[in-house]
């Protein structure tokens, strides 16, 4: 998010779009949290990163079995509306197993916006891929399926009859599985094929994906994987299964379909890369198996039904055992109207075992959603995993999710939490069992309640803006400044102009401030934007900076090359510069406290894709350089709000995804820009450690953060060597809040913005 076209082109100019809506191709763009490269090897490294506009659905869950070293990519993503500039779609977060292992996700957390109603399922179904420029329609009816096998045409010996055909697909002659003649080969650029479901699907059965999945080179990886549509074509739901193994491997996805569910789709894809994926005999079937609540002897939750109240549970506040909402039994547990919830400790946990969760949810108030959860916990007491199951559903559905246990894993803690708002979660019969002699996940510490948002600000009218090009406009007190920057980094084949529509080539963006203060040095500023979706993905990042953002520092009256116009319509003489006037950064971790707060408002609403975020950067020196990069350690993202379906959960790349946590009551999304095998190493942009906090929903105006919380905790993780994320003495030298544009035109307004300890 920061200004610097030099860094940025060297780390996006050779990443290909990742969705499988047709075949990708390399552009130039910002792929921060949604895309990357990966080797493929037995680490699940699925390049699939998008966004999409989402809300809180039903859950759906899966196991995911095969041959090599797999991983289940869950989604719940927007279609039309998400994605890279040059198109749509989705990805979630990774869970990954070895050979036969069974691996499953079950947080839904993400809807698809009604944006592909025109092109239908098919492209609906594309969206959520690593995607291209367009997304073809099905070149012919789907044939049909015989022997119960819900898929026509699943060995391919008709060609790609049926199929849509998203880039670098061909039925191959020679190269069947199981004696058949033909197979769906793939690459070696980027691309994959969709197959709809006959007959579509039915809401709340089980059903099983089988196929046969190879690689010529074992350093790439092919995904099979369904999506799962509603009635009007929105895909509410993914999973995919890699494989890089070079011989025939069985890839197997199984799971429920929520309430909502109506139609599927089957896909094939693989990213760019040196060799072909191979695909043969797929087949789809329902699954006589029901998603009830785990019960008998194998339940390791005791008083699962609260027919003896809160006996063995622990109250985090809120939550009470009631009678008349069972959904078995008399009582059943309750949390809110205020944010709150209940834990449930589970002493042993074996490592490395599968473990299921289930339960009966619903919620009063279909805007609110409530959580069905576990964390593990190794032997120190350090989280190790933590997954739940999102609910917004009025009436008694059943939960489940299945998962395996880190291996260094002992303890569990099953949890019920909902954020505060106007209704209350209901949960009964919950259950944790192992899977096939597996065990349960582990203990999650008790969420803390939401805060309450901020008074709004008054209103100081519409703050006026223009072009400021090269131009820090300063605002706020003398000891206490902020800095507005224009961001433009990036517009590769456009010009600043008269914006002409998505399809041109011109650009416009404004910038403004006011000069009105608030009591404690409140400031108010505007962002507009208007960006079409031509040459790569991400062209700018205007906000407001505090701090001293690494290399601005200047020996003359330039900090990073701008003029600072101050606002009485002068120019700061200071030298050298570099740092916001009176700033009281850096801090050197762990940091006590850094609070901020932003009133923001859409002068009008959004259009195309975009977000608006928090941005901070980390330095293994509190010394503000020259030139960006240097002695950088981390850069850390949390987003307030987005639109078009741009960053959400499910939608980034799954190979990033990492776990949830709960800060300040509010659940937070955990991505990592980690390698090919898991690793977090200092290897993002200019050579640092990338990190995004993606909240379950988009954060409220006016809401009080404490940043501290969030930088101080990348110190408590470590990655799959056990290597911490931060050692946690490093410097925070900065705060920007600031909009990332894909593509549409925009405006924003916030107020009362403070940046403070």
């Amino acid at each position: 998010m920061d200004a610097h076209g030099a860094k940025e082109r060297d780390q996006c100019r050779t990443e290909p779009l990742q969705h499988a809506g047709a075949a990708a191709t390399a552009v130039p763009r910002r792929t921060r949290s949604w895309c990357l490269p990966f080797p493929a090897a037995t680490s699940l490294q699925p390049d699939l990163g998008r966004n999409m506009r989402s809300r809180e659905i039903s859950t759906l869950t899966w196991r995911v079995t095969g041959g090599a070293a797999l991983a289940l990519a869950l989604v719940s993503c927007g279609g039309g509306g998400g994605g890279s500039a040059t198109g749509p779609g989705t990805a979630a977060g990774v869970a990954g197993g070895a050979d036969g292992q069974a691996v499953a996700m079950s947080q839904v957390t993400a809807q698809i916006e009604k944006s592909l109603a025109a092109a239908g399922s098919e492209a609906a179904a594309a969206a959520v891929l690593p995607a291209a420029p367009e997304f073809p329609t099905a070149s012919a009816k789907p044939l049909r399926s015989t022997n119960g096998n819900l898929l026509a045409n699943g060995t391919f010996e008709s060609g790609l009859a049926g199929w849509m055909d998203w880039g670098n697909a061909q039925a191959i002659d020679g190269t069947g599985a199981s004696g058949s003649w033909r197979a769906l080969r793939v690459g070696t650029a980027a691309g994959g094929a969709g197959l709809d479901v006959i007959g579509g699907i039915v809401p709340g059965a089980r059903y099983r994906l089988t196929g046969q999945v190879k690689v010529s080179n074992p350093a790439d990886a092919v995904y099979l994987g369904i999506n799962i549509l509603d009635q009007w074509g929105n895909t509410i739901a993914q999973q995919a299964v890699p494989i890089s193994t070079t011989s025939w491997s069985l890839a197997t996805v199984e799971g429920e379909t929520p309430a909502n569910a109506a139609k599927a789709v089957v896909f094939v894809w693989k990213n760019a890369g040196s060799g072909h994926g191979y695909v043969d005999d797929l087949v789809l079937t329902p699954v006589n198996a029901t998603s009830a609540p785990v019960a008998g002897g194998g339940n390791l939750v005791s008083n699962n039904g609260f027919e003896s109240a809160l006996a063995n549970w622990t109250n985090w506040g809120n939550a009470s055992a009631v009678t008349g909402q069972s959904s078995s039994g008399s009582y059943s547990v309750r949390v809110g109207s205020g944010a709150g919830g209940l834990g449930h400790d589970i002493a042993t946990i074996v490592g490395g075992k599968t473990y299921s969760l289930t339960g009966r949810v619903k919620v009063t108030d279909a805007s609110e959603v409530g959580y069905l959860g576990v964390s593990f916990f190794d032997a120190q007491g350090n989280k190790v995993l933590e997954q739940n199951v999102p609910f917004s559903s009025t009436s008694y559905s059943a939960a489940r999710l299945d998962l395996a246990a880190p291996w260094s894993a002992s303890r569990a803690m099953v949890y019920v939490w909902k954020n505060a708002g106007g209704g209350f979660a209901y949960v009964d019969d919950v259950g944790l069992a192992p899977v096939d002699g597996a065990a349960a996940p582990a203990p999650a510490p008790a969420p803390a309640p939401a805060p309450a948002p901020a008074a709004p600000a008054p209103d100081i009218g519409l703050i006026p803006v223009k072009s400021w090009p090269g131009t820090l406009l300063q605002v706020g007190r003398d000891n206490d400044a902020y800095w507005v920057e224009d961001g433009v980094w990036g517009p590769w084949g456009l010009t600043r102009g008269t914006f002409t529509g998505i399809g041109g080539t011109t650009y416009e963006q404004y910038t403004g401030v006011s000069p009105q203060i608030g009591a404690n040095g409140e400031v108010a500023f505007r962002l507009a934007w208007k960006w079409p979706s031509c040459c790569s993905e991400i062209k700018s990042f205007p906000s407001i900076i505090s701090g001293a953002k690494p290399g601005y520092y200047n020996t003359w009256t330039k900090p990073g090359g701008h003029d600072v116009r101050l606002l009485d319509g002068s120019y700061s003489q200071k030298y050298p510069s570099g740092a916001t006037p009176g700033t009281f950064f850096p801090l050197q971790l762990p940091i006590a406290s850094l609070k901020t707060t932003a009133n923001y408002r859409h002068v009008s609403a959004p259009t195309g894709r975009g977000h608006l975020a928090y941005d901070i950067f980390l330095q293994n020196t509190p010394t503000q350089v020259n030139g960006f990069g240097i002695g950088v350690t981390h850069e850390i993202i949390i987003p307030l709000d987005y639109w078009g379906g741009y960053g959400e959960h499910g939608t980034r790349n799954p190979g990033w995804y990492d776990h949830d946590v709960t800060i300040d009551g509010r659940l937070f999304h955990v991505y990592a820009g980690k390698d090919w095998d898991g690793a977090l190493r200092a290897t993002w942009g200019g050579g640092w450690k990338f990190i995004v906090f993606e909240p379950s929903k988009p954060i409220p105006p006016g809401t009080q953060l404490d940043l501290a919380k969030f930088i101080n905790y990348i110190s408590t993780r470590r990655d799959v060597y056990g290597t911490p994320w931060a050692n946690g003495n490093e410097y925070a030298v900065g705060v920007e809040l600031g909009v990332e544009p894909q593509e549409g035109v925009g405006d924003i307004q916030v107020t009362n913005y403070r940046v403070w300890r």
